[in-house]
């Protein structure tokens, strides 16, 4: 792309310079030297300037000044609420809502039936007989433990292994942290727009949810030279759940996209 195709814009939050292609214009995205979400506009545009964009919800064509884009507006389709971007930009998707979280019931207590010939509160016992198969059924059942253990071991094992195997797809990278794994990701261009993502899938395994998850890169083009990087978020990954995220890419001729160090996956743990 030429630099015509470029708009250089800046942070709502830090005021840091962005340069960003024109396809982008509307989206939002973390910004590059502050990390936190930022609309991507043009302060160039003027009053008369206007971009063709689409409801996210039905998809219906919306015409709006430049200056707004990265707004939000009731749809004057469906009504329903829609980010205003340029067509083929993607829209930010809203947080999921926390699982609600189960209370256990607590089991009806139930009296001891009376026993024949005994006060209530005495306590019963049984006299005991020794046996000459004691000693040969304590063995057993020790030996019944041993194998039981053993085999459980061995299911854990192959239940590690399986999993490791099956997180180490195309662009696979490691764990970012108790619970949450970047299981795949790579670099995508978009079919509309020419835009470039890094889009890949990070999971949850822990029980609880996890607050402000965010995944980060390192960019490099065919020569293993690094340009910059990129990130998405997440306010809310519910437990045992996958989040499809999409990294906009800003820097030209890139080729390659690793990790951050740590796995390149972060968050709050909730009740941590």
């Amino acid at each position: 792309m030429s630099d015509a195709d470029y708009i250089k814009g800046s942070c709502m939050h830090c005021n840091g310079n962005i340069k960003f292609p024109t396809g982008a214009l509307g989206s939002t995205i973390a910004c590059p030297h502050c990390s936190k979400p930022t609309p991507l506009t043009d302060p160039n545009a003027s009053a008369s300037d206007t971009i063709k964009g689409a409801c996210s919800s039905c998809n219906g064509r919306i015409s709006f000044p430049a200056a707004a884009a990265g707004s939000t507006i009731a749809c004057p389709h469906c009504g329903a609420q829609t980010v205003l971007a340029a067509a083929g930009a993607p829209a930010p998707a809203p947080a999921p809502s926390p699982a609600p979280a189960a209370h256990p019931q607590p089991a009806a207590q139930r009296p001891s039936p009376p026993v024949p010939g005994r006060a209530p509160g005495q306590q019963l016992y049984k006299a005991r007989i020794p046996s000459p198969r004691g000693k040969s059924n304590a063995l057993m059942f020790t030996l019944i433990g041993v194998g039981v253990v053993v085999l459980i071991g061995i299911a854990i094992l192959i239940t590690v292994v399986v999993l490791k195997k099956g997180g180490g797809g195309e662009g696979g990278g490691g764990g970012g942290g108790e619970g949450l794994e970047l299981l795949s990701h790579n670099i995508q261009r978009a079919q509309e727009g020419g835009l470039v993502y890094v889009v890949g899938v990070v999971t949850n395994h822990d029980p609880v949810q996890y607050f402000n998850v965010k995944v980060e890169f390192d960019l490099f083009d065919s020569g293993g030279q690094p340009l910059g990087e990129t990130a998405d978020y997440n306010g809310n990954l519910a437990p045992n759940k996958g989040w499809e995220f999409r990294a906009l890419v800003l820097e030209e001729n890139t080729a390659d996209a690793k990790p951050k160090a740590g796995g390149g996956v972060t968050g709050e743990k909730d009740g941590g």
